[in-house]
């Protein structure tokens, strides 16, 4: 029996199969990585686009195709998390658009949506690159268009599809990158498994069984999909009281120091050295801080602030000119944002990149007119310019690529000047500093000249890989010989949180030694994945 038509009602049962199958696969899809850098999340980025489709498609009332698929379109766009997962919105606001109206479509009417996706979403990337999903859906809606003219949604369906694999397959040779790696394209292949669930609906279509929303979101909702977004920084406060000075004395010691005041709260920064140590912490009981640090020296310069009233008071704030936004990853990092002027910080970065939705309700939440957004990851830029269809207030996006960018761009904000103003001069900044991180090598890889293997410590500069081997210390300093910082030049260094402060204090020290014309500063980040970032001004 031929099926000649889908509805409204057929559309969510065909976008839960493939939510279903994309679910299955998202890890298999994340591995699809180029660099072997522990990264990796075009799988789960696609998915949790495709869910949030998913869930508005559900929510709607109406049954007509055209309306169920303008659902998808408006959730996709709220749920996008990452370039791939922009891009699939994008798909997803071509096909709505040449659907609109409909109560069913044909073989023929899905084609010309089919067409109308690729076009939207080309339209949308400032510059396409082949090889990419991008490739895969053009070429997808070219097979599409030719066998419009079949008139059994099955064979339609199944023809279309073999040839998306085939067109996923061709795009290891169309990449240099993917050629080397030998993978195709991630996010290409995102696209073909979550076609390959719809597909398979279809053909089982009178065997089919039922798919439970609550199956799918189950997942989710247990934390073990990569949602480790935790929304806007400084929503619920344990410790009270933001505690800051200066230790003075003789024979200090961090660690020591440190490892006395743990008890006392979070946010924990203990950096210096023998003689100045400067302490910032957040406590219930500063005044027990400041007793256990008189027993190593003398205080100056003592702060203490209760965060409870500072949020009341930013609450009744009045609108301000201007605000920012910026995503960042580790405690430490954090802190400085927020020191610099940063008014709300989502916490996100690699592996955790954060929703357009989740991108709009910080921009929502800052008394601002205009508010500027720091991405800090190349993956959250696309997601940054969403932003912009969705809220009423004035946003730029200054176009960040890395936590060092973003905190370069922060030291030439000036929220006296006009938003235009501080996005050139930010942009202009972030661009003038040089980004060094060191990570670990999730599969043994060879990249030009650099054999790589499993576990491996590797150093990317600019996000080029430049160094690897099994010393964590001598990566590091080969990273910074490739980069060459010069005399006069600001190093920073700011360490994570599987690096414990001796370990970094020697590192500064190594560093110090072997670039003795620099000035060379050294941070608590305790961002995961990174061992150590860098930044050279």
């Amino acid at each position: 029996m031929k099926l000649e038509k889908i509805g409204g009602n057929d559309f969510e049962k065909l976008i839960m199969h493939a939510a279903k199958m994309l679910n299955s696969e998202k890890k298999a899809v994340d591995a699809l990585n180029v660099f072997p850098v522990p990264d990796g999340d075009t799988g789960t980025n696609l998915y949790m686009t495709l869910l949030a489709a998913v869930e508005e498609t559900i929510k709607t009332d109406a049954t007509s195709l055209g309306a169920k698929v303008e659902a998808a379109a408006r959730g996709s766009l709220m749920g996008a998390r990452g370039n791939s997962g922009v891009i699939l919105s994008q798909l997803f606001r071509g096909f709505a658009r040449a659907l609109a109206g409909l109560e069913a479509a044909t073989p023929r009417d899905l084609a010309l949506a089919l067409e109308e996706a690729a076009k939207t979403a080309y339209k949308a990337v400032l510059r396409p690159v082949e090889g990419t999903m991008l490739t895969v859906a053009r070429e997808t809606a070219k097979m599409a268009r030719h066998n419009a003219s079949d008139d059994d949604l099955v064979s339609f369906s199944l023809s279309v599809l073999t040839h998306a694999e085939e067109i996923l397959q061709r795009t290891t040779d169309m990449l240099p990158a993917l050629r080397e790696a030998g993978v195709v394209d991630a996010g290409g292949a995102g696209l073909v498994v979550a076609a390959r669930g719809a597909v398979e609906a279809l053909t089982n279509w009178h065997r089919l069984e039922e798919v439970s929303p609550e199956d799918l979101f189950q997942e989710d909702r247990n934390g073990t999909v990569s949602t480790a977004i935790k929304g806007i920084v400084r929503t619920a406060i344990e410790f009270r009281y933001c505690t800051e000075f200066l230790l003075i004395g003789e024979g200090l010691n961090t660690e020591e120091i440190r490892a006395s005041l743990v008890e006392y709260g979070d946010s924990l920064l203990v950096v210096g050295d023998n003689s100045t140590v400067k302490v910032h912490i957040h406590s219930n009981h500063p005044g027990l801080v400041l007793e256990e640090c008189l027993k190593h020296g003398t205080l100056t310069k003592v702060q203490i602030n209760n965060m409870d009233e500072q949020n009341r008071e930013a609450a009744k704030a009045p609108i301000k000119p201007l605000g920012v936004v910026a995503v960042v990853s580790g405690d430490g990092l954090s802190e400085i944002f927020t020191s610099l002027g940063v008014d709300l910080v989502i916490e996100g970065g690699q592996t955790m990149n954060p929703s357009t939705e989740d991108l709009v309700r910080a921009v929502d939440s800052v008394p601002a007119e205009t508010v500027l957004i720091l991405p800090n990851n190349g993956n959250v830029i696309f997601s940054a310019h969403q932003v912009k269809e969705v809220t009423t207030k004035g946003v730029e996006v200054i176009p960040t690529r890395s936590i060092p960018q973003g905190l370069g761009a922060m030291l030439a904000y000036d929220p006296q000047q006009e938003a235009a103003v501080n996005h050139e001069a930010m942009k202009a900044a972030a661009e003038a500093v040089h980004t060094a991180e060191v990570t670990y090598a999730v599969r043994s890889s060879q990249i030009g000249d650099l054999s790589i293997e499993a576990g491996d410590f590797i150093g990317l500069a600019d996000g080029d890989i430049c160094a690897a081997g099994p010393s964590l210390t001598e990566v590091a300093l080969n990273l910074l010989r490739t980069i060459g910082p010069e005399e006069g030049d600001v190093l920073t260094i700011y360490y994570g949180q599987d690096i414990e402060e001796e370990q970094a204090q020697a590192f500064l020290k190594a560093v110090k030694e072997h670039f003795p014309d620099c000035e060379v500063e050294l941070y608590y980040g305790g961002q995961p994945l990174y061992y150590y970032i860098m930044s050279i001004e």
